[in-house]
């Protein structure tokens, strides 16, 4: 399903059992609407203290920018995906992409009204493997970056919003 492995787990609501394809349970809660990043962080650390959560600042005086990233304990690309798309309300439209496929591929948001603002998904995969996945914006006033990168045993998901 989608390059996503997993079987089919019994599950029971509202007294009533069936079954759900467990690749895309996770076991990290979704971020709640408009929760800041280092919220989510603070909130997940209290099952998982491996979480971790960091804050740089940089750019210039004209352009200043800001770093906030993620470190999840999980080597699953889709958990990861899924929690950044959610936390960093990136559009619904983009969906988890197949770990098979071109070498870097670029999908565009198909609803984007103004001309000339960048608004896509980047997808960067060796031998069929994921290795990047990059949701990027740029306006007028802002350019955001969301990237989303396995580092180890964990997946790093982290936003640069420059100042423009």
């Amino acid at each position: 399903m989608g390059g996503i492995k997993g079987g089919m787990n019994e599950i029971e609501f509202n007294q009533k059992k069936g079954f759900a394809f467990n690749g895309y349970l996770s076991k990290f809660f979704p971020p709640e609407r408009d929760i800041k990043v280092k919220g989510y962080a603070e909130e997940l650390q209290l099952h998982f203290p491996e979480v971790r959560f960091a804050e740089t600042v940089g750019g210039s005086a004209s352009k200043p920018s800001n770093t906030e990233t993620l470190t999840l304990p999980t080597t699953l690309w889709h958990e990861a995906f899924f929690v950044a798309q959610r936390l960093f309300d990136f559009p619904k439209e983009f969906e988890y992409p197949n770990p098979k496929g071109k070498d870097k591929q670029v999908v565009q948001y198909t609803k984007t009204r103004n001309k000339g603002w960048k608004n896509q998904l980047e997808v960067t995969r060796i031998d069929n493997k994921l290795e990047k996945i990059e949701y990027l914006y740029e306006s007028e006033k802002f350019d955001s970056t969301i990237t989303i990168v396995n580092d180890g045993n964990t997946m790093k998901v982290s936003r640069k919003e420059t100042i423009n």
